[in-house]
C-alpha cells in the first residue's frame, strides 16, 4: 500500500477528500493529481533539510577560516550569526587601524 496526501479538496472514490487528509491505495493504482505520494514528499523534505544543513556548515567553516586569516579567535560553540558578528568586528578594527583601505 502507498500513502498519499490530499493537497486540495477533491472528490475521489465516492468521497470528498479535504486538504491534508491521507489515503492508502494498493501499489500501482493511480490517484488524481490532487494527491501527492506522502513517502516521496517526506524524503524530499528530508533531503532539502540535509542540503541546507550542509550549506550552513560550509558557510560556518568559511567564516572560521576568514576570522583566523585576520588573526582573530573564536569559540568553537559559536554559530553562524556570532561568527558573522566577530568577522564584522575584526574588519572594522582592521579598517580603523588603516588596513584594508587600499582604495584611498
Amino acid at each position: 500500500m502507498t500513502q498519499y496526501k490530499c493537497i486540495r479538496n477533491c472528490f475521489y472514490k465516492n468521497k470528498l477528500w479535504k486538504e491534508g487528509e491521507f489515503v492508502e491505495v494498493p501499489e500501482g493504482e493511480t490517484v488524481p493529481h490532487h494527491f501527492v505520494n506522502f513517502n516521496v514528499e517526506q524524503e524530499k523534505v528530508r533531503e532539502d533539510a540535509e542540503k541546507r544543513e550542509a550549506e550552513e556548515q560550509q558557510e560556518v567553516t568559511q567564516l572560521k577560516q576568514e576570522i583566523q586569516s585576520l588573526g582573530g579567535d573564536f569559540d568553537g560553540r559559536w554559530g553562524k550569526v556570532r561568527l558573522q558578528q566577530e568577522l564584522h568586528n575584526l574588519r572594522m578594527t582592521a579598517k580603523s587601524r588603516g588596513f584594508g583601505n587600499e582604495d584611498e
